[in-house]
């Protein structure tokens, strides 16, 4: 295995492991991780687009099993859960997070990464609350229950946006200050 492969393997499992941290950080505040942040971050510098789909939903999948069967368990009757319906919409949202990060953000900078992280929370907002209208009994099947479900779910979308700002400045600050002390650990270089 050579140097490159190393650092690729290294790299993309410690950004599996920040994706699994980060969920544990604040489990008690809704919508607050860094997935959707890691999602804009791998659609941003990955060159093997593979990784930055990869990456988020290993984490996600990760940390969901561990979040399910641990801290949720009371509400899982069924015993150990893998799956479940609502997670096909928050992956469905970092794959769409990870095509925006590569678009948005062709050049990384301040700008960019503003609007990658508003992009970021509001097509996990729409999509994830999308899913939920469509998988709860809660609203009516209708505009007015549509329109219900997303009103319900303002503040969600205030505790996104504060998680992605605060990780983004971790990951993509931390990625770029270790980038400029170190630029041997660029991604760019690597093959991920």
């Amino acid at each position: 295995m050579n140097n490159n492969s190393k650092k690729s393997i290294i790299t993309a499992s410690l950004l599996i492991i920040f994706g699994i941290v980060s969920r544990f950080l604040l489990v008690n505040q809704p919508n607050v991780s860094g997935l959707e942040t890691l999602a804009l971050f791998g659609g941003s510098y990955f060159l093997l687009k593979r990784f930055a789909f990869i990456i988020p939903i290993a984490a996600y999948m990760v940390s969901d099993f561990i979040i399910n069967n641990t801290i949720y368990s009371a509400y899982h009757a069924d015993g150990v859960v893998f799956y479940q319906n609502y997670m096909l919409w928050t992956i469905g949202s970092l794959l769409l997070i990870v095509v925006l990060g590569k678009f948005i953000m062709k050049k990384v900078n301040l700008k960019s990464t503003v609007l990658g992280i508003l992009g970021a929370t509001t097509v996990f907002w729409l999509v994830s609350n999308f899913g939920s209208f469509l998988g709860m009994a809660t609203y009516p099947k209708s505009i007015s229950g549509l329109l219900a479900c997303y009103t319900a779910a303002i503040p969600f979308y205030a505790y996104s946006l504060l998680g992605n700002a605060a990780f983004g400045v971790i990951l993509f600050g931390g990625y770029e200050w270790m980038k400029s002390k170190s630029p041997q650990y660029a991604l760019e270089t690597s093959n991920i």
